[in-house]
């Protein structure tokens, strides 16, 4: 049996694997055993150090945004209290101080969610002062994933449309070539 000692430097781990070789060199078989080891060979940095080193590499968006028109007022305690998808359709209960919307894509191709913080291009034209719920025309998510050269959904999809709900805390972006349905229940 032969030891092989490989850093991780991307995990900052050492792993060690095992292989028995046979008399010709072949393999007869591989085993990974994790060490939580960190060998003087393996040169660390901190998990953001890469990032910091290509931020000019990174892709920079402007979006562009038109607010949709909703039952209620955003307010300091706006936000999105649950996200429920079930057979291609997406509900999303927006609340505020007094008021619960439902926000209903019948439906979608796709969603993700996001801390505020991670949306800071948006800050400028989406706010809860403006809004909580905007149709993204340009430079958002679509137009990330559409440089993708396997996003198909968009490509066959000509009139998939970007959607934006913001709350205080999270914020969901949504792709649905139709404008949600809002339906309101009082808190």
């Amino acid at each position: 049996m032969q030891w092989m000692h490989i850093a991780i430097a991307k995990k900052c781990m050492d792993f060690r694997y095992a292989e028995e070789v046979d008399g010709d060199g072949s393999r007869l078989d591989f085993r990974v055993r994790p060490r939580p080891v960190f060998p003087s060979s393996v040169q660390t940095r901190p998990r953001h150090a890469k990032a910091k080193e290509s931020m000019s590499e990174l892709i920079h968006l402007q979006p562009a945004v038109s607010g949709l028109v909703v039952p209620f007022q955003p307010d300091s305690a706006c936000e999105v209290v649950s996200i429920s998808y079930a057979a291609g359709s997406l509900t999303i209960k927006v609340e505020a101080s007094k008021a619960l919307t439902e926000v209903v894509f019948p439906s979608v191709w796709g969603f993700r969610v996001l801390d505020e913080l991670d949306l800071t291009e948006f800050w400028s034209q989406c706010s809860l002062k403006t809004g909580w719920l905007f149709e993204v025309t340009d430079g958002g998510w679509k137009a990330l994933e559409l440089q993708r050269v396997h996003f198909v959904s968009g490509r066959l999809y000509e009139d998939l449309r970007e959607f934006l709900v913001i709350g205080v805390d999270d914020c969901v972006s949504v792709l649905s070539q139709d404008e949600p349905r809002l339906r309101t229940a009082s808190s």
